[in-house]
Formats: structure tokens, C-alpha cells, sequence
């Protein structure tokens, strides 16, 4: 089956590095209850990671990713603090609504800041795809231009 630019497959929209679901519905519950998403691991690192790195080649921005994150490697502040500049980064390429949390602050060490910093990027993702689909629907591409004529 051929995936058209902003269809779905599998869950994720087909663009350039593969986007990974945003884990930003963690309450205090899932801490109590020690469910899979209360913690932080390597899995999360490399979600938050790889979701910076595809929402710079959308935006056309410069991010430099972590290779692979594995679980005995511990991050360091500087890498937290590259990946919350990438996410302020973002926010002003391409601005977000008044409702939207801010940029979470060095350390992410409280699901809340990992919920903000996961939601900012899952947003910014939809909408540049929503605003791809109002481009067209908004008749650039029939605006009555002819390409090659001279």
C-alpha cells in the first residue's frame, strides 16, 4: 500500500524520520501505581530524542540527535539542556496557542515536565500536518500559475 504525505500508517504520519508516539498523559497515579510510562529509560530518551530530531527535518532546522540511547548510559544536564533548547527552538519556528505549557526547565526530574515536554512536541507535529492540509485546501496549488513557460 502506498502511503500518500500526511496518511496514516501503523499509527505514525510518513515524513522523513519516523515519529514516535508522545507518552503526556502521566498523573501522579501512574508514579504510585509504578506503571511502564511513571519512569524515565532509555526508551523515553530515545522518543524525546528521535521526536526532536524529525520535527527539525520538518521544520528545517539543525538538531544534533544522541546516536541510540542505551540503558546504562546515564544523560547528562548538557544533553537535556539540547534537547529543551531544540524544543524552545521549535516554539519559535513555528508558534503554538497561549494554552500550551512552557518549555519545561533543566532537570526533567517530575512527570509534569515530561508530560510538557512530550505534549509541545506531539502539538507542534500535528500542527504542522494540519497546516500542510490547509495549504491545499486553502488553493495555493490552483492559484493559476503555470510552471516551465517562459
Amino acid at each position: 500500500m502506498a502511503v500518500r504525505y500526511g496518511q496514516q500508517k501503523y499509527g505514525t504520519f510518513q515524513y522523513g524520520s519516523l515519529w514516535k508516539g508522545a507518552i503526556y498523559n502521566r498523573t501522579i497515579e501512574d508514579i504510585v501505581n509504578q506503571t511502564a510510562i511513571a519512569y524515565c529509560n532509555a526508551v523515553d530518551m530515545n522518543r524525546l530524542d528521535g521526536n526532536c530530531a524529525a520535527l527539525s527535518e520538518m521544520f528545517g532546522l539543525i538538531f544534533n540527535s544522541h546516536a541510540e540511547w542505551q540503558m546504562e548510559g546515564l544523560p547528562t544536564e548538557d544533553e537535556f539542556a539540547r534537547i529543551l533548547s531544540s524544543i524552545e527552538s521549535f516554539r519559535i519556528a513555528f508558534p503554538l496557542p497561549s494554552s500550551e505549557p512552557n518549555t519545561p526547565v533543566n532537570p526533567l526530574n517530575t512527570w509534569q515536565k515530561w508530560n510538557d515536554a512530550e505534549k509541545i512536541l506531539y502539538d507542534l507535529y500535528m500542527l504542522y500536518h494540519a497546516n500542510k492540509v490547509d495549504f491545499a485546501y486553502a488553493g495555493e496549488f490552483y492559484s493559476g500559475e503555470t510552471l516551465g513557460v517562459i
